[in-house]
């Protein structure tokens, strides 16, 4: 059967602190709160002409034919999901975050694939509460929106691209929004590094500029590999940008760091940390005594840095 392609916008829309709502409000009545707030999210896309094609977890993935509609679908579920609040289906605090990119998909009997998938959930990944983010592409497919504003909040390595990609923050044209202020043209001083040497077992890897991004997870296409069973598929990856070191965990059990000197393990849960000096970065589960899911990392700076 010959592959079908298409030009589509992806858009993932997931709910912000998922996990705390669980602890807060118990398992039963987390998961109404959540599926009541997707459904307010799926009404949002449909009725700008997307589809759901899938949930998830707490996260909705979606399909709309244009960038304008994919856009004013953002727009429309952030609308959704404060009405739900003000009307109690749910507390008020809950809130979404949401990604989408425009490019081609490989259609196969119903189901999507290709990089702009890969790319609007890492927009989603990004994303904070209340915020839309997307790629310079899609906002220039989707033209000028009456009352709706966009600025740059960063440049970031994204795999399989060969430059920095653009990310821009979707916004609503607000007299009282607060000004993107200036950006330093470097981190801050002791967050720059020029690399991070990683040691899993016998085996070493280094992030650096020239090698931005590492994938960790029991599939056999990640950069590093650990075949445990609490171990996801995708479980995260480790990014080198502008000198920082950052980790995205995006699993279903999370990400324990330890860090050299620090009084506790942190769980990096469906979210991002900046690493620094040393530490362990410890896969699917707090304990690990047989070491085969932690990973050691070491920053580097150009003092630390031994000559090939």
């Amino acid at each position: 059967m010959t592959d079908q392609f298409e030009t589509l916008t992806v858009l993932f829309a997931d709910i912000s602190d998922s996990t705390g709502i669980m602890k807060r409000y118990g398992d039963a009545a987390g998961r109404g709160i959540v599926q009541r707030c997707l459904a307010r999210a799926a009404t949002a896309v449909t009725r700008h002409d997307g589809r759901i094609l899938g949930q998830i977890g707490d996260e909705l993935m979606c399909a709309i034919p244009r960038a304008r509609q994919a856009v004013l679908a953002g727009l429309d579920i952030q609308n959704q999901v404060a009405a739900g609040g003000r009307a109690k289906e749910y507390p008020a605090e809950v809130r979404m975050h949401i990604g989408l990119h425009r490019g081609p998909v490989v259609l196969d009997d119903g189901q999507i694939f290709g990089d702009t998938i890969h790319t609007a959930k890492r927009m989603v990944d990004l994303a904070k509460p209340d915020q839309i983010l997307t790629t310079r592409d899609t906002l220039e497919t989707a033209g000028s929106i009456p009352g709706v504003q966009w600025r740059r909040v960063d440049r970031i390595r994204i795999k399989g691209y060969e430059k920095p990609v653009a990310i821009f923050e979707v916004i609503r044209q607000d007299s009282n929004a607060t000004i993107l202020a200036p950006r330093a043209a470097a981190p801050c001083t002791g967050e720059y590094y020029l690399g991070c040497t990683l040691r899993y077992g016998t085996r070493s890897y280094l992030l650096d500029a020239s090698r931005p991004i590492l994938t960790i997870g029991r599939e056999k296409r990640c950069d590093l590999l650990i075949a445990q069973s609490c171990v996801s598929r995708e479980h995260g990856r480790l990014e080198y940008q502008k000198g920082r070191i950052i980790f995205v965990d995006h699993s279903t059990n999370g990400t324990y760091v330890s860090e050299e000197n620090a009084p506790a393990l942190v769980l990096v849960h469906r979210e991002q940390r900046w690493l620094r000096n040393r530490g362990l970065l410890r896969f699917g589960s707090r304990d690990d005594r047989s070491g085969r899911l932690s990973v050691g990392y070491r920053c580097e700076t150009a003092a630390q840095r031994v000559p090939p």
